[in-house]
């Protein structure tokens, strides 16, 4: 019931964004659902409405939008059997997310990018990627980013051979969920 809830959720802004008719909100809205959509597994509906953000993103030469842009396709990409593009997009995105002050959507595409490196890199890469998400977390006081950053830490170390340090991170992980309502698949 709370994916459904949530999925909701996720149309009914996107909705909204794109009902005020301007085209930065109408490019943000499109980059989220496609996000989404992606992650559902509703690959072309995703590649449609990026291609739409694109345009738009392009349109406005706005830094945000082009940063939420390269997310959201580094998300689709990675979901659609082509995570070398979706590294190479996520590598775009993470600067620019910073620089324009978007942090925590760099939080979450930080923490996207490190399942990917649990795919396709090193341990130490996936390390590299969880650190970050942890140090950006961590800054922003975000909770469900620390929780993540540590449970991303914990991938990394065990994928390494590092079981003792593995579950160390699992333990300080759910301690960021005590007194905390969130919802997290990973939870």
């Amino acid at each position: 019931l709370p994916w459904i809830q949530f999925a909701y959720a996720a149309i009914k802004q996107a909705t909204a964004g794109i009902e005020t008719g301007r085209k930065d909100r109408s490019a943000r809205a499109l980059c989220y659902l496609a996000c989404h959509f992606a992650q559902a597994g509703f690959l072309p509906l995703s590649q449609r409405l990026l291609k739409r953000s694109a345009t738009l993103a392009e349109d406005l030469g706005d830094v945000e939008t082009k940063a939420l842009y390269w997310a959201s396709s580094g998300v689709a990409y990675a979901n659609s059997q082509e995570p070398i593009r979706g590294d190479a997009h996520f590598r775009k995105a993470l600067p620019l997310l910073n620089k324009c002050g978007s942090h925590a959507f760099a939080v979450i595409s930080s923490h996207l990018y490190r399942h990917l490196h649990a795919v396709i890199g090193s341990s130490g890469t996936e390390r590299q990627t969880a650190e970050e998400v942890l140090r950006l977390a961590e800054d922003l006081g975000d909770i469900r980013g620390q929780f993540w950053g540590n449970y991303d830490i914990a991938s990394a170390v065990a994928r390494a051979g590092q079981i003792s340090d593995a579950k160390l991170r699992i333990e300080q992980a759910q301690s960021h969920l005590v007194n905390h309502r969130l919802c997290l698949s990973e939870a």
